[in-house]
């Protein structure tokens, strides 16, 4: 049993400062089962990223704009396999994989530049002429009966610049002649190697009849990865810029009332209040709780 999916977009996109930008994409999705629990999966897909408006226009705040962005053009591939399975009717188990090949040209990244003092940085948004990404991903479930699932997924991804010569500054269109340092360099801020597991339990009638209570928990992991280009800087890579490795624990309560009208949830974010940063390596806010209230006006039969 297979089945194929083809699909077509196209995108226009105008701006203030008179560039316009029009994109055609396409692409096709083909899944077949081998056998009943195992399927194989495969699609191509031709996209096209146009700027976001920050990017093109800045925030007035960390990000300068660039009306020069050109939109991002890319080449996916994927290959991907699927085996669900059970021990019995209530041990239930789901095995996903997947790897990744992508060319991107005029890939959009974001790289820091000097602000109005010496120890000041801000972003803005550029283009490398090409970047080739390589990589896996897998997924692991597991349920028992209807209340209790637990999952982890893990990715690895190698993004390479395969930029060779670097534009001279002030010179649209100019390039140096000589090979470019960081030229198949990995990309900077991006990490690499990440995943997360979680968990939940589900439980019924909790207090009163229709009333349900689900408690989860997530893990978070990001490995260390590159601040700036790593071919740039120290010789020695025990001394150049990274963000740190990070791991964090959120806990979550969701108690629903009256058949799901009423519902009151309660998050717990990096309970142990451990230090996680973003991509440029701006420390995030640290353990964080969070309630949430919704009711239902009406609900559908």
């Amino acid at each position: 049993q297979f089945s194929l999916n083809a699909f077509g977009k196209y995108i226009t996109m105008s701006n203030s400062v008179g560039k316009t930008t029009e994109k055609l994409g396409y692409g096709m999705a083909l899944s077949y089962y081998i056998i009943p629990d195992l399927q194989l999966r495969t699609s191509y897909e031709m996209t096209n990223r146009v700027p976001e408006a920050n990017e093109v226009y800045g925030d007035l705040e960390n990000q300068v704009g660039n009306s020069s962005l050109k939109a991002e053009n890319s080449d996916n591939v994927n290959l991907g396999v699927v085996y669900g399975f059970k021990l019995n009717d209530i041990n239930r188990f789901s095995i996903t994989a997947n790897a990744i090949y992508r060319y991107s040209a005029d890939f959009i990244y974001t790289r820091l530049v000097g602000g109005t003092s010496a120890n000041q940085y801000l972003i803005t948004a550029d283009n490398r002429e090409g970047v080739r990404t390589t990589g896996v991903d897998g997924e692991i479930r597991y349920s028992y009966k209807n209340w209790l699932s637990a999952g982890a997924t893990v990715t690895y991804q190698m993004l390479k610049n395969l930029q060779k010569h670097d534009p001279i500054p002030g010179q649209p269109g100019m390039f140096y002649d000589a090979e470019s340092d960081v030229y198949l360099d990995r990309m900077p801020n991006i990490p690499y190697f990440f995943g997360n597991a979680d968990v939940s339990a589900s439980f019924s009638n909790v207090g009163k009849k229709g009333n349900n209570l689900t408690v989860g928990y997530n893990m978070l992991f990001v490995n260390s990865f590159w601040l700036r280009w790593p071919s740039l800087g120290s010789a020695t890579a025990e001394t150049k810029y990274v963000v740190p490795t990070q791991l964090s624990h959120d806990l979550n309560f969701v108690y629903s009332m009256n058949n799901g009208r009423y519902n009151v949830s309660f998050e717990a974010r990096n309970i142990f209040d451990k230090a996680v940063f973003d991509n440029y390596s701006l420390q995030k806010p640290g353990r964080a709780f969070y309630l949430n209230l919704r009711y239902f006006f009406k609900q559908s039969q």
